[in-house]
């Protein structure tokens, strides 16, 4: 089962309401659980409903729910702030460590009657049973390493045995299936013009140059040809050299043997990136990384300008994007003008102390030390459009010192976004104009 996707109407949909519409009349199951608060410190109980519902059949959480009457009342504003910054990144990272296979799920915010609610959805596992991995948790609601839960009617708890020896059953039919189906299409194709695909090593083997993909493992990957962008949220991809064609229900790719395993897109990737220069495979995979994490003040347009895409485009494509938190919002707000600011010549000491870092960045002489760091890193701020396109190799080059600086010394959250900030100046002194008025100089 696919994650069914939070549209509009699933609150109502799952939620059913007395006739004063705040009494509810839905009772807890084998899909459904209410949770009057989220708890920021309560993730291993979260977790632990999370497993049972991805070793039965899926299901939701729903927080903002009181128990005994069950009664909505919304998630108080402590709750809810938790809740919307709830990071797929972060929280998902947790989920993996915890349980493997990996659980699917994804979460959203619900208006009703001027309240707030909250929705966890996980979906049943593709592979199971999900079991524990490591400790989490403590007391009741500890998760030990080997534990497999299961969702009965209305509670999680640890799987018996009959409902286990099923799971293992179906398991072992479904992998004959997928066998069977395999061979088939393999033996329509002939063996010595076939070869296998290893996705998680992006290792192809075989005498022939088809790869034989199973339907299963098609309905979670995605292929882009040179040139075009993967939109397909949370999905490997592959680079596709050749054409894709069907054979009855099963799938061929056709071509050369070349494989390009997907990155994981974090903020040190992004910002080293820029600063780097790097290639760039996939221009809206990273601002889908921007609009997912914990700051928009990331470099923007030198992906846009290396993608050849306009604002305009990137703007639809980040306003479609699922996330949870403001950073999509700030992300938007740049896409639609806000800029970060040149800093004015003024008398103060602060400014004669940047200034004279500036001449530093402009002539290659600046220290990368700690020492007065928020003042150099901001000095980028002083400097014209002409003067940073001027020097941007040695600029760059010291911007990344920097920032390795900072990361070595563990430095506040404040020098990081002054950091961040003054490499988005940098990012739009050189790049917007050309996102704005495409150049064909690279």
């Amino acid at each position: 089962m696919k994650v069914r996707p939070l549209d509009e109407n699933t609150f109502e949909d799952i939620v059913k309401f007395q006739e004063d519409g705040l009494h509810v009349k839905s009772r807890e199951g084998q899909s459904l659980e209410f949770k009057e608060s989220f708890n920021g410190n309560a993730f291993a109980k979260y977790l632990k409903t999370m497993a049972a519902f991805a070793n039965h059949a899926g299901g939701y959480i729903v927080f903002g729910i009181t128990d005994s009457p069950r009664t909505a009342v919304g998630l108080k504003k402590k709750s809810l702030d938790k809740f919307e910054q709830l990071k797929i990144e972060s929280f998902d990272t947790t989920v993996g460590n915890t349980f493997l296979p990996h659980i699917e799920w994804d979460c959203r915010t619900y208006d009703y009657r001027g309240m707030k609610f909250g929705i966890i959805y996980v979906s049943q596992s593709a592979s199971r049973p999900v079991i524990c991995s490591s400790q989490n948790g403590t007391g009741d609601d500890i998760l030990r390493e080997g534990d497999i839960f299961y969702r009965y009617t209305g509670q999680s708890k640890r799987i018996g045995y009959p409902e286990l020896e099923r799971i293992i059953q179906e398991e072992r039919l479904k992998e004959q299936q997928r066998w069977s189906s395999l061979m088939a299409k393999i033996a329509k194709i002939g063996a010595s013009d076939a070869a296998l695909l290893d996705i998680s090593t992006g290792v192809l083997s075989g005498a022939g140059g088809t790869v034989v993909i199973d339907e299963d493992i098609m309905s979670r990957i995605t292929f882009i040809k040179e040139g075009e962008f993967s939109e397909v949220k949370g999905k490997p991809t592959l680079k596709l050299i050749g054409e894709v064609k069907s054979i009855e229900s099963g799938r061929l790719v056709l071509g050369e043997k070349r494989v390009s395993k997907p990155k994981a897109i974090d903020s040190d990737y992004l910002i080293k990136s820029f600063l780097k220069k790097s290639t760039v495979e996939d221009p809206f995979e990273y601002l889908r990384a921007i609009a997912s994490g914990n700051t928009a003040n990331m470099p923007l347009y030198y992906y846009l300008h290396k993608g050849n895409i306009t604002i305009d485009d990137a703007t639809s494509f980040v306003a479609r994007l699922s996330t949870r938190g403001k950073t999509k919002e700030r992300l938007l707000k740049r896409l639609q003008g806000k800029r970060i600011d040149y800093s004015k010549p003024t008398g103060s000491d602060a400014y004669r102390k940047k200034f004279g870092y500036a001449q530093q960045w402009l002539s290659g002489d600046l220290a990368p030390t700690v020492n007065e760091f928020t003042y150099k890193v901001q000095a980028v701020k002083t400097l014209s459009s002409k003067e940073i396109s001027s020097e941007f190799e040695i600029i760059t080059q010291q911007m990344l010192s920097m920032y390795e600086i900072a990361l070595e010394n563990k430095l506040s959250s404040s020098a990081l976004s002054a950091i961040r900030e003054a490499i988005c100046y940098i990012d739009e002194q050189v790049y917007l104009s050309d996102v704005e008025c495409p150049s064909t100089i690279e």
